[in-house]
């Protein structure tokens, strides 16, 4: 029997098929989604409900739509430990005809600290598709029939991006070099755990990494590490 990859990560899909108002739907997204998991060298395992333990699970992919699968304060209390925990989460929703359900999923991004969030019915179906998503079949738009939208960000913002969340980890400053060296080793962390199948992007890290060649001279601003070293022990 093969080793799974070291990659790998436990995945539960739940998928409602036991009450779900569009069967071929459910089980349309259910081997889809199963499918690129598995490619990507996850072990999935599919639910028609929540269980009572998430602590196996890395991710939790709960593409229940109907109305009649609204999240339950049970349902909440278990994703928020969840998510304490360290897990990551999808939630789905659908258009304006499942609002018993999208409502569910607004009520538990506040009480996950995500803010007030509400429907908005005025978006477009169409919707480009972005790298790694783009292949190995060529794909550049999708275009969902009745899609529904958030109307808001609530209090999310754009946190995974190293020029705003720098001082967070250390109070320096980071110099256009070390930002792009910083930048060049998330993306190779990142997609790292994608199918080497799919495609990347190639152009702007091939030019990030000529810039960081072409002035691996130029000095450094004051490092992590070096601030680091300067800090006195606490209580010292």
């Amino acid at each position: 029997m093969a080793a799974a990859p070291l990659s790998a990560q436990k995945v539960l899909i739940i998928n409602g098929a036991s009450g779900t108002s569009e069967p071929g739907t459910t089980a349309s997204i259910t081997t889809q989604l199963t499918n690129l998991h598995t490619a990507a060298g996850n072990i999935v395992t599919v639910s028609d409900g929540l269980p009572v333990d998430l602590s196996q699970y890395k991710q939790v992919w709960d593409i229940r739509f109907s109305n009649n699968w609204a999240l339950t304060s049970s349902d909440e209390a278990a994703y928020l430990s969840f998510l304490q925990g360290g897990g990551g989460m999808f939630l789905m929703g659908e258009n304006a005809g499942f609002m018993t359900r999208n409502n569910s999923i607004f009520d538990f991004i506040m009480q996950a600290g995500g803010g007030s969030l509400g429907f908005d019915n005025t978006g477009s179906d169409a919707q480009a598709v972005c790298s790694p998503f783009t292949g190995p079949n060529a794909v550049s738009s999708i275009n969902y029939a009745a899609a529904g939208y958030f109307n808001g960000m609530g209090t999310g913002q754009d946190s995974n991006f190293t020029a705003t969340t720098a001082h967070a980890v250390a109070p320096v400053e980071i110099g256009l070099r070390d930002l792009m060296a910083l930048c060049l080793e998330e993306n190779d962390r990142r997609f790292a755990e994608y199918d080497a199948r799919l495609v990347r992007p190639g152009m702007v890290p091939a030019l990030a990494r000529a810039f960081l060649f072409l002035t691996r001279l130029w000095p450094k601003k004051g490092s992590i590490e070096r601030q680091s070293d300067e800090r006195s022990p606490a209580g010292g």
